[in-house]
């Protein structure tokens, strides 16, 4: 239940972004602008719940950016018009969706996130009491007549 609401908060942030980007610069119909904010926010969403608390923000943003690419590409030839330049749409579309995907990063690593536990990048701190010092006797003598060590 606690990611209903930031599924919608992303579905409007995309739905929005979407429209903006292809809906009034590149004349795509209204069905294809639900479509893809639809897949993207599906496909998107996954990943920040199950990758995000793994990765840094700087590679969920490339991830995100190669993610919003890759599905305006698909869906652009399969849904708009032929006069649509689907290769700038879909790179001008994916930096679009960046911008907002900053935010929304930084919503879900707040707000949904926090109490995520990240096995494999854990940290263990000890107190200073914890830390055992190893001593040990030096093995040669220096005046040792057996010591073949010159120094």
């Amino acid at each position: 239940m606690k990611y209903i609401g930031p599924l919608i908060i992303k579905f409007i942030l995309t739905t929005v972004i979407v429209s903006i980007v292809l809906g009034l610069f590149f004349n795509v119909s209204f069905a294809g602008v639900v479509t893809t904010s639809v897949l993207l926010t599906g496909l998107a969403f996954l990943g920040d719940v199950l990758v995000l608390p793994l990765i840094e923000k700087s590679t969920a943003l490339i991830g995100d950016f190669f993610l919003a690419w890759v599905v305006v590409l698909f869906i652009g030839n399969m849904l708009f018009n032929a006069a649509v330049p689907i290769g700038s749409a879909s790179f001008t579309t994916a930096a679009a969706v960046i911008a907002g995907e900053v935010f929304f990063h930084r919503y879900m690593r707040r707000e949904v996130l926090r109490n995520v536990k990240n096995s494999q990048n854990k940290v263990v701190y000890l107190p200073k009491r914890y830390f055992q010092t190893e001593f040990s006797s030096e093995l040669d003598k220096p005046d040792d007549p057996t010591n073949h060590d010159k120094k």
